[in-house]
Parts: C-alpha cells; sequence; structure tokens
C-alpha cells in the first residue's frame, strides 16, 4: 500500500493526551479493551482490492469516495483499516454515523484492529467529550450540528451515508472540510460507506460523491461462502394496498401503515405462514408500528413461540438483555419497529419476517442483510415477506447498477410466486427449485410493444411507416406460427406492389433489440425446421434479424449500436443441462432445479430454451397444424376480430382475460392458426 501522507492533509504532528480516566471508564463499560493490540482480523482478498480501489481514486485526485459493500461483507473492517493507515501517517479522521449503536460498533473495531482507546474521541451525548487532539473523532450527526467542528481534520467518513449525508446539516459539514465551493476542489478526502446507495425520492442522489468503489454483491458473496444464500418467499394478496398512499419522502406514509399493518387478520396470517414454514427458526420481525409489533408478539407467545418486542424507546439495558436471550436462544423471534435495520449483527439469525411493505429499496435491503450472516451449522436465511416487495422492488440478490445522478423510478418484474410453495423466485425460471412446480409454458413471456422500430436514416412518409409496422407484425407472427419466413416478401408484393420491401425495415422485428444467445438460438431452431442445409439462407436471416456486426444502427429504444456477431453453431440442450441426450424428465428436471438458481438472467433464458428444446424432442409433433402452401394474410382475420369486439362490446382487458383463461396466452400475436380461427368463430357467434 502506498504512503497515503501525500493525500491525506493536513497533518498532525504532535499528541497530547488529557482526561484519559474518563475514555477508559467509557470504554470499560462499552466492554472494549483499553488498550493497543496487534489486529484480530485478517482482511480478505476482495477488501484489499477494494481498499486499493479507493486509494487509486485519491492518488488521481479525487476527492470524495462512495465504497458498497453489502452487509455482512465487513464494511467497518474495511473502513478501520483505511482509519489505520490514515492514523499510522497522522492524519486525523472524523467518522459519521447517525446512531448509538454504531458507535459503539464502530469503536469496538478500531480498538480491536490495533487503534489504542486514548486516540479515540466522541461528539455524542452521554459520551466523554473530544478533548481536540485525538486521532480519530466518532461523532453523531445530530450532536455534530449543535457544536463546533473538529479542526485539523484530514479524512472525512460518513458511515451509513444513504442516511447520514441527507441530514440537512451534512452539507454544512461537507463545505466547511472542503474549503471550497465544490468537492473536487477540496483539501480534504471524503469517504462514503454503504451497502445500499439507494433513495426512495426519484430526485435525490450523491451530488458530493465523485465515484464508486463496489466490493462484491450480495450473491457474490453467498457464491463466495461469504454469506449464507438467501431463499425468498413472498405473500401476495394479504394487505389492500390500495389504502396506502405515498408520502413525501418517497415511501408509504407512517400514519396509513400504522393502521393498514395492525389488523388482527393479518398477523395472524404471518404467524400461521411461518409456523408453516419454519417454525423452529431464531427470527427478527419488522413491523410498520409499535402496535403491529406488539401485536404480532403476542400472536406468536400465545403459539408457544417465545418472542420479544423493541422499539426505539426501549431502554439500553432492556434491549441489551433481550439481545442477550436471543443471542443464547431464549427467545426465538424479536419484532421490531425501526430499530434493528442498522447496526444490529447477531449472525444466528435464520430468518427476516418482513411484516410491512415498503417502497424503499434501501430499507428492504437492510432488513433482509440481517439474516445473511454466516453461523455455525447455518446454511441459509428464509426471507419470508408479507408486504409483496420482492414483487414490487426485486430480489435482494438481484445484480442493480449503481449511479450517482437522479433517475426516474422504473417498475420491477422480475419475481414471480410459486402458487404451490409461495417462494419469490427469478420470473424468467421454468421449474420451482424450491418446490419443483413447473410452470406452464408461455408463463415467462413478456408483453412487448413494437418500440424498437429503427430510425432507418431516411424520412419516412405515414403511410410507408403503416407499411412497415404491419410487415414487422407479420415477421413476428411467421416465427410466433411457424410459418415459412420467405412468405412474407410475397405476402408484401401482394398487397403493397408499388412499393419495394427494404430488408433493413425487418430489423430485430421478432426479438425488439435481443441479440442473446437464447434469441439467437431460438431463431435458429426456426429457420433449421425449413431449410438446415443452407448456411447462406440462415446467415442471411439471421443477420437480417440481429444485424451485421460491420455496421453501426441507431434505434429509438437504445440509440446507436453495433450489434454483436450472429451465430450460426446449434447449441444442445443436454450440454446446457448438463446431462445426457437420453436423459429421462425427472433427470432433466432435476439438473434445471439444480442449475438455475446459480444463474443470471439471460444464462437462465438459454437454461429454458434448453428445456423447451428438451420437451420439443420428446412431445408428440401430430397435432401441430402449419400453414405452408397458401399465403395467408391474417391482418384481414384481425380485422374481422376487432369488429367482432366492438360489436359485442369487450374491452381490451376482458379479451385478454379470455385468452389468457381459454388459451393460456395474454395477446393473439402467440395464438397459433387454429387458435386464432377460433377465437374469431367463438365471438362472431356471440
Amino acid at each position: 500500500m502506498e504512503q497515503l501522507a501525500n493525500f491525506y492533509k493536513p497533518q498532525i504532528t504532535s499528541v497530547n493526551r488529557k482526561n484519559s480516566n474518563e475514555q477508559h471508564g467509557l470504554l470499560e463499560r462499552l466492554g472494549k479493551p483499553q488498550t493497543a493490540s496487534p489486529p484480530l482480523f485478517q482482511l480478505r482478498d476482495y477488501q484489499k482490492q477494494v481498499i486499493g480501489q479507493i486509494y487509486y481514486w485519491y492518488r488521481w485526485g479525487k476527492k470524495s469516495v462512495m465504497l458498497v459493500s453489502p452487509t455482512g461483507s465487513g464494511k467497518t473492517l474495511t473502513a478501520t483499516h483505511i482509519i489505520s493507515d490514515a492514523v499510522s501517517r497522522n492524519c486525523r479522521v472524523l467518522f459519521i454515523v447517525h446512531r448509538e449503536p454504531l458507535i459503539d460498533q464502530t469503536v469496538n473495531t478500531l480498538v480491536a484492529y490495533g487503534i489504542p482507546a486514548s486516540e479515540i474521541g466522541f461528539i455524542k451525548a452521554g459520551y466523554p467529550g473530544a478533548e481536540g487532539d485525538e486521532m480519530v473523532i466518532v461523532a453523531s450527526i445530530q450532536t455534530l450540528a449543535r457544536r463546533d467542528y473538529p479542526e485539523n481534520i484530514g479524512l472525512v467518513i460518513f458511515d451509513e451515508t444513504h442516511t447520514t449525508s441527507f441530514y440537512s446539516s451534512a452539507q454544512d459539514l461537507i463545505y466547511h472540510y472542503a474549503t471550497a465551493p465544490v468537492v473536487a476542489l477540496s483539501k480534504v478526502k471524503f469517504l462514503h460507506l454503504t451497502a445500499t446507495p439507494y433513495r426512495t425520492k426519484a430526485k435525490e442522489y450523491f451530488p458530493h460523491v465523485e465515484v464508486v468503489v463496489q466490493a462484491p454483491d450480495i450473491k457474490s458473496l453467498s457464491e463466495m461462502g461469504y454469506l449464507v444464500p438467501a431463499r425468498h418467499f413472498g405473500y401476495g394478496g394479504l394487505l389492500d394496498l390500495t389504502k396506502l398512499d405515498t408520502g413525501k419522502d418517497g415511501d408509504y406514509k407512517q400514519s396509513q401503515l400504522n393502521v393498514v399493518c395492525a389488523e388482527p387478520e393479518y398477523n395472524a396470517e404471518v404467524v400461521r405462514r411461518f409456523k408453516q414454514i419454519c417454525p423452529n427458526r431464531k427470527a427478527i420481525a419488522f413491523c410498520a408500528g409499535v402496535e403491529q409489533s406488539q401485536l404480532l408478539t403476542k400472536l406468536f407467545n400465545e403459539q408457544g413461540i417465545v418472542t420479544a418486542h423493541i422499539q426505539a424507546e426501549t431502554p439500553t439495558e432492556a434491549r441489551k438483555e433481550i439481545f442477550t436471550r436471543f443471542k443464547n436462544g431464549e427467545i426465538q423471534i424479536i419484532s421490531s419497529v425501526g430499530t434493528l435495520t442498522e447496526g444490529f449483527d447477531e449472525p444466528s439469525v435464520e430468518a427476516v419476517i418482513i411484516a410491512r411493505p415498503t417502497k424503499s429499496l434501501a430499507l428492504l435491503i437492510q432488513m433482509c442483510g440481517r439474516g445473511l450472516r454466516l453461523f455455525p451449522d447455518k446454511e441459509d436465511c428464509l426471507l419470508l415477506d408479507f408486504g409483496e416487495n420482492f414483487k414490487r422492488l426485486g430480489r435482494i440478490d438481484k445484480k442493480r447498477s449503481i449511479s450517482l445522478c437522479p433517475s426516474p423510478p422504473r417498475p420491477t418484474t422480475d419475481t414471480k410466486e410459486c402458487p404451490d410453495c409461495h417462494a419469490l423466485i427469478n420470473i424468467f425460471l421454468r421449474i420451482c427449485p424450491e418446490c419443483g412446480y413447473v410452470f406452464p409454458a408461455g408463463s415467462d413471456k413478456e408483453e412487448l410493444e413494437d418500440d424498437f422500430l429503427p430510425e432507418f436514416g431516411e424520412l419516412l412518409d405515414e403511410e410507408t411507416k403503416k407499411k412497415i409496422t404491419y410487415i414487422r407484425a407479420q415477421r413476428k407472427a411467421r416465427f410466433t406460427r411457424l410459418l415459412p419466413p420467405d412468405d412474407l416478401w410475397a405476402l408484401w408484393s401482394k398487397r403493397y406492389s408499388d412499393t419495394i420491401l427494404c430488408n433493413d425495415w425487418l430489423l430485430s422485428a421478432v426479438f425488439r433489440g435481443d441479440t442473446s444467445p437464447v434469441a439467437q438460438q431460438q431463431f435458429l431452431s426456426y429457420l433449421n425446421s425449413f431449410n438446415p442445409h443452407s448456411s447462406k439462407w440462415v446467415s442471411f436471416h439471421m443477420e437480417l434479424e440481429f444485424g451485421n456486426p460491420n455496421r453501426i444502427y441507431k434505434s429509438k429504444s437504445i440509440g446507436r449500436y453495433s450489434p454483436p456477431p450472429v451465430t450460426l453453431e446449434r447449441m444442445n440442450w443436454w450440454e446446457l443441462l448438463q446431462v445426457s441426450n437420453s436423459a429421462t424428465p425427472e433427470q432433466v428436471k432435476g439438473a434445471y432445479s439444480k442449475l438455475a438458481p446459480k444463474l443470471e438472467e439471460d444464462e437462465i433464458k438459454l437454461l429454458n430454451w434448453a428445456y423447451d428444446e428438451f420437451k420439443n424432442s420428446t412431445e408428440p409433433q401430430s397435432d401441430k397444424e402449419y400453414v405452408l402452401s397458401e399465403i395467408i394474410d391474417w391482418r384481414d382475420v384481425i380485422a374481422e376480430i376487432d369488429l367482432h369486439l366492438a360489436r359485442i362490446g369487450w374491452s381490451v382487458e376482458r379479451a385478454k382475460a379470455y385468452l389468457m383463461r381459454t388459451y393460456g396466452v395474454k395477446s393473439r400475436l402467440y395464438l397459433t392458426d387454429c387458435q386464432l380461427l377460433s377465437f374469431r368463430d367463438y365471438l362472431k357467434a356471440q
């Protein structure tokens, strides 16, 4: 590690200790060693890497860095090493927190890492005041707003910066130490620590951060063996979310949450589901209000499950007693209101009960993260969501991008609920890895609008645009119904003999810009069913759909882009599923369930393709009817359907409901030829 003296300034050249007896008395009360000792911790490889990245950015002139490191990844230890480096170079550090438990936790780690207790000062009511010459000042952001700022600080660290840096006094503090109108010109360095760099309000962001350094995410840490796997369970329909409005902070209004979540039937269902799934697991429950938490505690105790309630006003000694009894196994569940989301580090937690809804991704991840730490004989952690939060915000182990700029909220639809076991799994999984339930074919299809119309570089009149929209829909329909792709040109000539069909008009007509391996394999399967021996013909249609990698395209959806090379090599389903080509359905299903939880979204889609290929290779094909010789204008059929829908007064929603109930699809686009005609005849008879 390179020297820090050149970028941690100003330096302290002498240290005088005053009133150290008061410091030692406090540390003795907190149960901390009073003298420096060799560090008790060894940094993991990824912690060394993120520290190196932080120092790299400081060396290159960045003044404010954010470290994003998940709960349980050792974020405090990483910061402690940086603090130790700074102190060893006479750089004075200000460490800012917003909760009292975080003060105790931080000081414990600092002293255990080898920083003498006499080098640590406090700015917090109830703690000995800083004398002015301690090398590390641990301060409450609330108290610091009413005190004089400590002098000669070279490094300012915001712990839980998704909260601390948004206090009204934080901006004044930053500009005080920056001594400049912008952080980029500061002489003091800033380090922002968080596991959840998200804000509920779309307009809130991190204006004082210049660069982000990321530790491995939750899923990666689980695969590396540093966190236990998270298993998501969700229960929809238990709460009437229509009774909840959004407040100024971007989350549900607290007054309404208190009423809705305190309903006895709802909390009784929480208890019933817990007893059904994991009756013997140690758990923590997060409630919306005090009344609900007390009711939930009462209901659990009535069922013989020893449960204790804590809230913000619970006295410190009473809280410590509850934590000790929970740690020793005398209490099975702690029900809480806003007290366990930060600074609670009991690793024996085996289940997390989320008995409230929230719109805050940061809050959801903080709640769930309390259960992911390692503990002897602990194999996983069950996350029981009774507020539809995973459906609203996504799984906590989902890969998410981090932005320092404000962005509008985007709906998340990356999970679905298993109808058998209620596990929340990736929306693209075909088989539930928890119970083995097989979802019906087509249940993972998305309703796609054709918003990927390429910008062809030419000015098109409205009539030509209508023609292009029509022929692109026909291209998609031929793929969906397994009709020959070349009939498209004959259909165009029949309808629009006065206009030449430009091949570029068909770009991405089927997959709407998706050039992933699974999209290419699906299209290859389609093409090979008509002409498997002509690589030139297959290559033509592949580039017609996915684009020529030697060209630059521009679309309304993603702007300018260059597509990846297309592949003409078919993958084998048995190799992707890691089974033999003679595997039984049970063996394939077992292999799928084993592989799927470890994969990312695109890999799951490829696994789904392999599973579909297996089913197609084993299911009888005699019931499929293809129209190969006759050119049919399905636009006339669809127009007739629209006339019948208008005649009988069916809304779009009612038509979709009928299609789902009768054919298992949400759109006419996915109907086979026979199904489309059957739907038309049904409407005609009404």
